[in-house]
């Protein structure tokens, strides 16, 4: 069994101005003016919204539940309404909600009274004001057909007294006139838009996150170089691999020979030819030791 919380359903219904209707063979639940205990339950919620509250049509495996956690309000936190909710899921063969249940958020209970005054002109079934809250039936609404047909029909509130705590019997009605619907509507409203903001601002931050994670882990890019720098680079590596190795290979200049005076390729060279050698020599390579 699925539960229509009472608010909830409640400010989405009434824009299509759906209601609920009982099926033949529950004229028990009427009251004597012929009004079903579905219209007399939206009659006496209304003056805590200050608007019209039809109460909607159940659909199958449904029932009506109780007041949402912070939209607890003396119309629908007391066991008249919630007794006129169940005889009109009843006549319509829906089953009940057991009254724990349907009373778990709100933070002031009334029993067996109606805290507000009646509206005028409406009378409620003697039905509705039996205390389930001691009902033998562990809280589901089942009254008997002693208890439908015996007591008058009721026109105005008695004193209201409640089961958590001491409660004034005068309810501030500037209060009442307030409309709790747009406030439910427009939290409705606000909360799917918060979601869907927060949805896109997640989105946002992945890709973003993603991208620069891309940028992060992808190959380093060198720009590439200037005309001049790439030229410098081409002479510096030719002196690094070219030049140099051929200086400082040991045996280039050839093994040194002793001097024998039968050998004329030891006699030293002449004068002019040594000098222009050390001339060549320290001009070359002036960094490197000259052998």
């Amino acid at each position: 069994m699925h539960v229509a919380f009472l608010l909830a359903v409640f400010a989405l219904s009434s824009a299509a101005q759906q209601i609920a209707t009982c099926q033949a063979g529950f004229d028990w639940s009427f009251n004597k003016a012929g009004q079903s205990p579905c219209e007399l339950a939206s009659t006496l919620i209304q003056p805590c919204v200050g608007a019209p509250f039809p109460i909607p049509p159940l659909v199958q495996n449904f029932t009506y539940g109780g007041p949402q956690q912070g939209k607890d309000l003396p119309c629908t936190c007391n066991t008249v309404v919630y007794s006129l909710l169940s005889a009109c899921a009843i006549c319509q063969g829906h089953d009940t909600l057991q009254w724990s249940t349907y009373e778990f958020n709100c933070t002031t209970v009334y029993a067996g009274v109606y805290p507000l005054p009646i509206p005028s002109g409406v009378s409620v079934p003697h039905y509705a004001y039996l205390n389930v809250t001691v009902s033998p039936s562990q809280g589901l609404y089942a009254p008997s057909t002693d208890e439908i047909k015996c007591g008058p029909e009721s026109t105005s509130s008695p004193t209201p007294t409640s089961t958590s705590g001491a409660v004034t019997s005068t309810i501030s009605m500037n209060k009442a006139k307030s409309s709790h619907v747009g406030a439910i509507a427009g939290g409705v409203v606000g909360g799917v838009a918060g979601l869907a903001s927060l949805a896109l601002l997640i989105m946002y931050l992945m890709v973003r996150r993603k991208r620069k994670a891309s940028r992060l882990e992808g190959p380093f890019y060198d720009p590439p170089l200037q005309e001049d720098e790439r030229k410098m680079a081409i002479e510096s590596v030719y002196v690094e691999s070219v030049a140099q190795p051929a200086l400082l290979y040991p045996g280039a200049r050839g093994s040194m020979k002793l001097y024998d005076p039968n050998d004329p390729s030891t006699f030293p060279p002449p004068a002019n030819i040594q000098a222009a050698n050390s001339q060549r020599n320290s001009t070359q390579y002036p960094h490197y030791p000259q052998v």
